[in-house]
């Protein structure tokens, strides 16, 4: 029998002698039972010793209840810890910590940031694993104005020269893109380990500065410590996002050394890596020489097949994975209902389509959108009505899916009425949405229209990228008045910037025009501030 099954028979007697006794031992027994099952971690008989305790009224005895609620924690019974702590009289502070611990490690943080308001407001005093469980949270939701807050409970408190304290707030400014403040913390540390560097590369990699990652990774070398896991993870993320094929071997080569090459994490990246390098055959080869291919394995293949277009490949990864006989998850549909509408194949939509209402998964808002979003690509606009009207929540990512579609189709009338519903119902417009709306124009052909969405979108304050542009230049072209269009523009966008310019240039070239963009406009036309009204009088 090995250590593990000792460690279980001990705790079972334990109990079962605890159950059977005529006389309740005293707390510090049943302090020490309580403290084994915490160590084991096994929910069963984590229940049964609270059952027994509740049943006998001492789940609420001060020193009993303040350690059963993390023995709940972390044996996965979060529900019940929060219904014992709900009930204590006096709550200790470690009570505190494990429940706000257990509520980050569920991804509840802002149940766990207010639980920390609660704690404050009964004036028990953090220790620095309740602060480094709130850094965690602050990260999680990308919130650093808690996190500056947490940061100066840290600094009153003394505990900032604590590494591991030091180390997640070097993790939680970097997580919230504050790479100045991470680097001052990273910097006065007074000794910096690899959970330091690797803690301010994970940021850095989040935010796609996929450079200083790869900098930050020689220096740490440099430092004199050895890549970990995650740093590893960290390079090839980079390395995969800039296309980097080489120094991805390199890197590869490194983790063939180091003899990590089997982990699970490491062989997904790897796969990751090769197929945005380009390289689907060897990331074919890395992927079927996985121990264990999980969905995971499979959602990271095709999801890197899907972001570097090769479509083809991704849907005959998830026809594979289907006869391998492997579950998918929203992740899978997600990825492969994009690429369906990416390549406009409506019967394969439609199967995946049942694939995700017999796996129960009809209620999920970020499919839901997706579904919307093929259908429309597709061009079956009333399979995209039936979904979007399926939805639980109507949010702007749905809205523009449909929209999307109908502006594809020229629908202007359809799409400036749901332009309408949808403002009528508290969703307001983004920069995509006025997109749709001047590509119906533009297909419509509706100078005027066009001309005053576009100021509508300005004063609404939105910025117009060069696609907006783009729309209105080549709405002026469709109607043989380009360099009048472009008049117009200079005054509705007095700085006339680059993004005009780009839009000017793609319109020549997609009408053959052997003009660069960059010439001037001609004096006649500049600097008339009435020229918009005009163009708005004649249309």
């Amino acid at each position: 029998m090995d250590g593990s099954s000792l460690e279980a028979l001990s705790i079972q007697q334990a109990l079962s002698s605890l159950k059977c006794a005529t006389h309740l031992p005293p707390v510090d027994s049943l302090i020490t039972i309580i403290n084994k099952c915490r160590a084991f971690k096994n929910l069963p008989f984590a229940r049964s010793l609270h059952a027994h305790l509740l049943h006998n009224g001492l789940d609420l005895h001060p020193s009993v209840g303040n350690f059963l609620v993390p023995m709940l924690v972390e044996c996965g019974g979060l529900s019940h810890a929060l219904q014992t702590f709900s009930r204590l009289p006096h709550r200790r502070e470690h009570a505190w910590t494990s429940l706000i611990q257990g509520l980050v490690n569920c991804g509840n943080s802002t149940h766990a940031l207010a639980l920390f308001e609660n704690m404050q407001e009964d004036h028990v005093h953090p220790s620095p694993f309740t602060l480094q469980a709130l850094l965690k949270a602050c990260a999680q939701l990308k919130c650093l104005e808690k996190g500056l807050e947490v940061h100066t409970q840290i600094f009153m408190a003394g505990f900032d020269v604590d590494p591991f304290v030091g180390n997640t707030l070097i993790d939680m400014y970097a997580k919230c893109g504050s790479f100045i403040e991470a680097w001052e913390v990273f910097s006065t540390l007074p000794s910096r380990d690899v959970v330091s560097w690797n803690a301010l590369m994970s940021g850095y990699t989040e935010y796609m500065l996929c450079e200083e990652t790869l900098w930050f990774s020689e220096k740490m070398r440099l430092a004199g410590l050895c890549p970990s896991v995650v740093t590893f993870l960290c390079m090839l993320k980079a390395c995969g996002s800039l296309q980097a094929l080489g120094r991805g071997q390199e890197v590869h080569a490194e983790i063939i050394i180091e003899g990590l090459e089997s982990d699970a994490f490491i062989g997904n990246a790897l796969v990751d890596m090769y197929a945005k390098c380009d390289s689907p055959i060897e990331s074919l080869e890395l992927f079927y020489d996985l121990e264990n291919r999980s969905v995971e394995s499979w959602n990271t293949l095709i999801t890197a097949f899907s972001e570097q277009g090769l479509d083809e490949e991704a849907l005959n990864c998830l026809e594979q994975m289907q006869l391998e006989g492997v579950c998918s998850n929203e992740v899978t549909f997600l990825c492969s209902l994009k690429v369906c509408g990416d390549t406009g194949l409506l019967e394969q939509g439609r199967k995946l389509h049942s694939y995700v209402l017999k796996g129960g998964f009809e209620g999920n808002v970020f499919l839901g959108n997706t579904l919307v979003d093929m259908y429309a690509k597709c061009g079956s606009l009333d399979e995209a009505h039936d979904v979007f009207d399926c939805l639980s929540v109507r949010d702007l990512v749905a809205w523009n899916a449909l929209l999307a579609g109908y502006a594809r189709r020229g629908e202007r009338d359809i799409l400036l009425s749901f332009v309408q519903v949808m403002m009528h119902e508290g969703v307001q417009p983004n920069w995509v949405t006025f997109l749709n709306v001047l590509s119906a124009c533009n297909h419509s052909g509706l100078v005027h229209n066009g001309l005053d969405f576009f100021e509508f979108m300005t004063s609404y304050g939105i910025i117009p990228t060069a696609r907006h542009y783009s729309c209105i230049i080549d709405l002026f072209g469709r109607s043989g008045q380009l360099d009048e269009g472009l008049a117009v523009m200079s005054i509705l966008c007095p700085q006339f910037n680059a993004d005009v310019w780009q839009a000017r240039y793609n319109v020549y070239q997609s009408r053959g025009d052997t003009r660069t963009g960059i010439e001037p406009l001609p004096w006649s036309m500049r600097a008339d501030e009435g020229l918009v009204d005009k163009y708005r009088d004649a249309h």
